[in-house]
């Protein structure tokens, strides 16, 4: 994002008739625009109801855009004992340009500027104002805002949930290839969200992300296998596909994994490799990994009993 935003020009008027101002292809683009028509005033900062997030900054404010605090680690390690890591933000100069070149048109800026308010990246969380500036880049055809404002929609965040105007826009960015949407869209049609509930829908669409090597696919193309949803069901095959999304540490395909060793299928039932697998999951901080972890202490199945470690 922050190579993105370096190469935008430098502040200077723009034709804004070129902008593409079409309207809205679809009923549920229709509804999605109407509904934030309620946040137009976020294109006029210099007279807003209120201040919001980085508009303070036009208002000779200094709303903190400090560092952004390292999470904790997985490996347990103090993340105060790392390196800070900077803001891309953190310069009030270049903040300013990224509001000014959001005002402007510029689609990359806008979608910035929508990660800055979902974020609260120095400053604070709106996830009204994020939608909004997610839309205007939308709007210009960004297929990355589309996939966020398909998130928003989807958990209620800054609009009230809709499932169908989710799924509207997952499909659209997964059409445009990105592979999270693709994802998203295989949840939809295996849920039932906004959609009719259809597993070979979904299978279709994990394995168009999975084959460009997107972790999460790959988990859900092998739990596709496991459960037999979309597929007659394989567990040489799910044990593939899990053990490809491990390559790439997700911590449910390991759990998963452990889950197989555990129930004997497809490969002769194994305790301790069960436990293994559990275990590196649930250093990962995956919840059922570690509820399984626990059970297997509190058993003695596959590590010797340990109630303390069980109680953990």
């Amino acid at each position: 994002m922050d190579d993105d935003l370096q190469n935008l020009p430098a502040l200077r008027a723009i034709d804004k008739d070129n902008l593409d101002n079409s309207p809205p292809s679809s009923a549920p683009e229709g509804i999605f625009h109407a509904a934030m028509e309620n946040y137009t005033h976020m294109e006029n900062t210099a007279t807003p109801p209120k201040l919001r997030g980085p508009h303070a900054i036009l208002d000779d404010q200094e709303p903190n855009y400090g560092v952004i605090q390292e999470p904790k680690l997985s490996n347990n390690s103090d993340p105060s004992q790392d390196a800070p890591k900077e803001s891309p933000f953190a310069s009030t100069q270049k903040f300013a340009e990224t509001i000014m070149n959001a005002q402007l048109g510029y689609k990359e800026a806008q979608f910035a500027l929508g990660d800055i308010y979902k974020n609260g990246e120095g400053v604070h969380q709106d996830d009204q104002a994020a939608m909004c500036w997610y839309q205007k880049a939308t709007d210009q055809g960004l297929t990355a805002s589309q996939y966020k404002i398909g998130l928003m929609c989807e958990k209620g965040q800054g609009v009230i949930q809709d499932f169908d105007i989710a799924m509207h826009w997952y499909l659209k960015a997964a059409k445009d290839g990105d592979l999270a949407a693709q994802v998203k869209v295989g949840n939809m049609y295996r849920g039932g969200h906004g959609v009719a509930k259809d597993f070979s829908a979904a299978m279709d669409w994990y394995l168009k992300a999975a084959n460009q090597g997107h972790a999460f696919a790959q988990y859900y193309v092998g739990d596709m296998y496991h459960h037999g949803q979309g597929v007659p069901q394989d567990y040489t095959m799910a044990m593939e596909c899990f053990h490809k999304a491990d390559d790439q540490d997700d911590s449910d395909a390991q759990c998963s994994i452990g889950d197989i060793y555990q129930c004997g299928q497809g490969i002769p039932q194994n305790y301790s490799q069960a436990i293994k697998w559990y275990l590196k999951a649930a250093k990962q901080e995956n919840a059922r990994a570690q509820t399984n972890v626990g059970h297997w202490y509190h058993l003695g199945q596959g590590v010797p009993l340990n109630l303390s470690k069980a109680m953990a």
